[in-house]
């Protein structure tokens, strides 16, 4: 992301063309770098899915034309 802060319950418009998802409920993860002896260094936290798309629970990750807002206006 390329936000210097962004919480969990923020939600990204994403256009395509003339559908438009809100994504949201973004979660994240513990990203470990590992050697050859198990973990090295510091853990650093890392983005992972989003969970709603248009505020409906999805669990495949994708964002799928049916699903898309047509001409949605963002006030």
């Amino acid at each position: 992301m390329p936000f210097e802060n962004f919480n969990n319950n923020d939600g990204l418009i994403v256009v395509i063309r003339n559908r438009s998802y809100i994504v949201s409920g973004f979660s994240y993860k513990a990203g470990y770098k590992y050697g050859m002896l198990g973990p090295g260094g510091q853990c650093e936290c890392e983005g992972g899915t989003y969970e709603k798309v248009n505020g409906v629970e999805v669990v495949s990750g994708w964002l799928v034309k049916k699903d898309g807002l047509l001409n949605y206006k963002v006030h």
